[in-house]
């Protein structure tokens, strides 16, 4: 309840420092949810929810994560800093099946700060190169690293090539107490982009197959050889105002 409490006072205070204020209302479907590469949820499940920005979209408030973006949308060099808090257990908010929870739920809640940096290029920017550093700073202090590609496919789909490094204790988090540090996972995304939605809306499918990398990440208590996963999810986005 705290968090809560704090989460509408500070959009109520910087509603009021920032003009224009927009609110978009978010909805959202997965066969399954994984936490960098590791099934939390092996069953569909629903979203709903709000997404904020403030500062011309410069502050982004999404559920508990909070994200300052110094850049504008046509920008080539992207450079943002985040805040998030998450609940270890990454379970669903709507579950569709009969899926209860299991080893797959042990871990304990987080709060991860990141630097993340994108080089964009090409037609539209829609190439890239880009990198985000994440740090825990709650629970084990851990590190990890992200390395992505993009590029543009045919009008409409792109293609994301991701690769995480990361300190010992943060794949131990992740995968359970048996990993080491080193590669944690790596995943290929198809993403879709359909702007022609009725009521100022626009929809966003992605395809991922992810591979969590070491044999004893692979093995450890939280994954258990279940290291190979394709996450169909699809989102569905209003513009309120």
């Amino acid at each position: 309840m705290f968090l809560v409490r704090l989460v509408v006072s500070f959009i109520l205070v910087v509603s009021v420092l920032a003009n224009p204020v927009s609110l978009t209302l978010f909805a959202g479907y997965a066969n399954q949810l994984a936490y960098k590469g590791a099934p939390t949820w092996p069953g569909p499940s629903l979203i709903i929810a709000p997404f904020f920005a403030f500062f011309d979209g410069h502050l982004r408030l999404t559920g508990p994560g909070l994200t300052w973006a110094f850049y504008d949308r046509e920008d080539q060099h992207q450079f943002e800093i985040g805040f998030k808090y998450s609940d270890g257990a990454q379970k669903p908010m709507i579950r569709l099946n009969d899926t209860t929870e299991s080893f797959r739920n042990k871990r304990r809640s987080v709060v991860d700060t990141n630097i993340k940096y994108t080089y964009r290029f090409g037609e539209k920017n829609r190439w890239g190169f880009g990198v985000d550093i994440e740090r825990e700073i709650h629970r084990y202090n851990g590190v990890s690293s992200e390395f992505a590609f993009y590029a543009p496919l045919i009008p409409l789909v792109s293609f994301k090539y991701s690769i995480n490094i990361a300190e010992k204790s943060s794949n131990q988090y992740a995968y359970g107490p048996e990993a080491n540090g080193g590669v944690g996972y790596q995943s290929y995304t198809i993403s879709n982009f359909i702007p022609f939605v009725p009521w100022n809306g626009r929809i966003i499918n992605t395809l991922s197959y992810s591979v969590i990398g070491q044999g004893a990440s692979r093995h450890a208590d939280y994954v258990r050889g279940d290291y190979k996963n394709w996450i169909f999810i699809t989102r569905w986005m209003w513009s309120i105002f």
